[in-house]
């Protein structure tokens, strides 16, 4: 993962400054905290869930229930986030 920042940057023209982390690897300490330190970047884990939260959020977007700003938020603040450090 930490290898594909730099072509990514490049590719996008964009500077990263943190990376997101959401499903199963959001729970291994280990992989996000060696993450954070080969990349040298910011990590921050989302929910465990949220291949399944994303799905049944874009179904309410889609039925107009919420819009996509909102189900940003809902999704932020439907667990709690971890920070990992260099």
């Amino acid at each position: 993962c930490a290898s594909q920042v730099a072509p990514l940057e490049s590719l996008t023209g964009r500077k990263f400054d943190r990376i997101r982390v959401g499903g199963g690897g959001s729970q291994s300490e280990l992989f996000c905290q060696g993450l954070a330190n080969s990349s040298g970047l910011e990590v921050r884990t989302g929910p465990a869930e949220v291949t399944v939260l994303g799905n049944l959020g874009l179904q309410f977007v889609a039925q107009e229930q919420l819009t996509l700003l909102s189900l940003t938020d809902v999704l932020k603040n439907s667990s709690q986030s971890r920070t990992y450090r260099d």
